[in-house]
């Protein structure tokens, strides 16, 4: 990861903030706070951190849900969308380093084994919620 981190911070945001920004260019409409939490499995103090510098900075805009004004549909800038586009591309040549030598058996198996631990935690943290 660090050389991913390097590549982050030189892009100029922070490192804590790339889950955030790829998760809203993923999904391509305006999302809730509450949602990023459950999906990137972070704790909502966090996110709403996260959210605010993000916005402070001109990545994220922040606007009323019209179902649920208690809420926020966050949304990805186009500045957001193309460093984390960029960043995207940093870590697709690190996982070509990461995995190399492996066969395309051995790489099916290794992500597939990674999401489920991801998986697993997921539902850990939910389970203590």
């Amino acid at each position: 990861m660090s050389m991913c981190r390097s590549d982050i911070q030189a892009a100029g945001i922070q490192p804590s903030w790339f889950p955030f920004l790829a998760r809203l260019m993923f999904e391509n409409e305006p999302v809730t706070q509450d949602y990023l939490s459950k999906t990137l499995a972070i704790d909502k103090g966090t996110t709403a951190r996260a959210i605010n510098q993000l916005e402070q900075n001109g990545y994220v805009t922040r606007k009323p849900n019209p179902q649920n004004r208690r809420q926020n549909l966050v949304t990805a800038t186009p500045k957001a969308i193309d460093i984390t586009q960029q960043l995207l591309l940093t870590f697709e040549k690190s996982l070509k380093i990461f995995m190399e030598g492996f066969s395309k058996e051995e790489r099916t198996t290794t992500l597939a084994l990674m999401d489920r631990m991801i998986n697993n935690a997921k539902k850990a943290l939910y389970e203590e919620n």
